[in-house]
């Protein structure tokens, strides 16, 4: 539906009057611009627009465009099952789907393989991503924190120069092998704390959720700030619950702000709850972790003086300022907490419900690591097996589950359908990869399928993406994949798992596992 400009501006006006009134008046030229800029721009996609309205989907309205599906008791779905209802867009619409968000910008969906790679695929000296609109904003409001939106948001060659000086000593292999051994220490305290929690009579531990976002958290700091916390034991120095429940917060308000109504970004903070939880948030995470970082700054010598400690490399960088430091630390702690978290339930999840594929793991792993010793980056190359069970988990079960990209050339789709260039589109490789044409028995757990010559006639490795793709991939994945795979050995070196109920998904801006998740642990011994 093509609404005229003088219908636009008439609208503009009366949200603008709408704001001053819920503010008692209160106004502010900046955000009175942002209201007039996005209500004229609604549906101002010229020929573009056209051509993406060609592609199916759900039926939109004026301004809220398709999310009124997600509202309550008006839609059929929910925030949280997001990834649900994406299932149900493939099926109801087809590989390419148009769904129009706020002020009816089109978002596209590509659920086939062959659309994915072609997106992922396009070479690009600077691919484009469409920024996280609460980050930017938040960012933006904090001028005294941050000197730009991050190497996240950002795009081209201001992105290049972030990627080029803050990632390099997050991919060194010296760097690898320095964090093994602290990898392998923190696990052993994980594995403590289990056996201290567990239900001596049943075996059941109730809160594996909290005490495996505790490790990830241990872990990443470890990296980050070159320190040990104390988040496994009870007597941390930083309250561990407020840093955990101030990243879900963060998470919470990253949804509200992509699938909610707009109006979160124009009042003030104590008016929104979406502006508030992301306010409150972010600055009590940068504070206590930039706190830290000035306290190692103050230190002559310690091991943040090690030449294979990041933190130290980075501070060392002399093309970005400490401000950049310290932002890239708090954003490397708060991704790389979910990633190591969410990816270790969900593969616990997975061999807790394959016991075939669990004995297999103990017995690759008792012969790799006798008497339990530990774990160490030589030692790791000798466990294909687990390394297959990674990777199959990665497959079923990313926590990113879709990659956002802006497209930089007009493309044909397989379905026919023309896709301009700077369309915003999500590949749902999730999807694309639980699908029989690019997987044999694509719904089935088989880490057997990733072992060398063990392919199965299916076999389309270019799907399994949980840390990204080409130039904009995670500069920490090699790191996240040795932590879990430390974790993973030390964990099953001592306990036979199972589930102590279902597992249930949510979609919480990134795929999480819902509620407290409860194991029933056997101690190997």
């Amino acid at each position: 539906m093509e609404l005229s400009p003088i219908f636009r501006l008439i609208v503009a006006i009366i949200t603008a009057y709408y704001y001053a009134f819920l503010t008692r008046g209160v106004i502010t030229l900046r955000r009175l611009r942002i209201i007039v800029i996005d209500l004229l721009c609604w549906q101002t996609w010229g020929i573009n627009g056209k051509i993406l309205r060609m592609i199916p989907g759900p039926k939109s309205l004026p301004v809220i465009g398709a999310q009124w599906l997600y509202y309550p008791f008006i839609g059929k779905y929910t925030y949280n099952k997001y990834h649900e209802a994406n299932d149900e867009k493939l099926e109801q619409y087809g590989t390419v789907v148009r769904e129009e968000v706020i002020w009816n910008f089109p978002l596209i969906h590509l659920f086939d393989a062959k659309d994915i790679e072609a997106v992922l695929r396009h070479p690009s000296r600077f691919p484009l991503r469409p920024p996280n609109e609460a980050d930017v904003f938040y960012r933006k409001s904090r001028p005294d924190y941050y000197n730009d939106i991050g190497m996240v948001n950002e795009n081209g060659p201001k992105w290049e120069h972030l990627r080029t000086h803050l990632t390099p000593p997050l991919k060194s292999p010296a760097s690898l092998k320095h964090y093994a051994t602290h990898m392998d220490s923190i696990s052993h305290d994980l594995v403590l704390l289990l056996k201290s929690k567990m239900n001596k009579e049943t075996g059941i531990i109730e809160n594996f959720k909290e005490m495996i976002y505790k490790t990830g958290l241990e872990a990443v700091c470890k990296v980050a700030l070159e320190r040990r916390m104390g988040f496994l034991e009870t007597s941390a120095k930083v309250d561990t619950e407020e840093i955990l429940d101030s990243i879900h917060l963060y998470q919470k308000a990253s949804t509200e702000s992509m699938y909610g109504l707009p109006f979160w970004k124009y009042l003030p903070a104590s008016m929104s709850s979406c502006a508030r939880n992301l306010m409150a948030s972010k600055d009590y995470l940068f504070r206590t972790f930039a706190k830290i970082v000035d306290e190692t700054m103050e230190l002559d010598e310690s091991e943040a003086a090690n030449p294979n400690s990041i933190l130290s490399a980075l501070l060392h960088v002399k093309e970005v300022d400490t401000k950049d430091v310290k932002a890239s630390v708090v954003d490397y702690i708060t991704a790389g907490m979910d990633t190591i978290g969410n990816s270790m339930i969900f593969l616990v999840a997975m061999l807790a419900q394959h016991p075939e594929a669990q004995a297999r793991l103990h017995e690759e792993l008792d012969e790799v690591f006798p008497n339990k010793c530990d774990i160490t980056s030589e030692l790791l190359r000798e466990t294909p097996y687990m390394k297959a069970c990674v990777q199959e988990s990665f497959r079923m079960y990313p926590t990113a589950s879709q990659i956002a990209r802006i497209t930089e050339k007009d493309m044909l789709l397989s379905t026919g359908h023309k896709l301009p260039k700077h369309s915003v589109v999500l590949c749902h490789h999730r999807i694309a990869a639980l699908q029989e044409e690019n997987f044999t028995r694509a719904k089935e757990f088989l880490p057997e399928r990733w072992l060398q010559g063990k392919a199965f006639e299916r076999h389309s490795p270019a799907l399994v993406l949980p840390f990204g793709s080409g130039k904009r991939i995670c500069p920490g994945k090699r790191l996240a994949e040795q932590e879990l795979n430390i974790i993973t050995a030390k964990l099953f070196q001592n306990f036979t798992v199972q589930l102590a109920k279902p597992l249930e998904l949510e979609f919480n801006y990134l795929l999480t596992p819902a509620g407290s998740v409860a194991l029933k642990l056997t101690d190997r011994e």
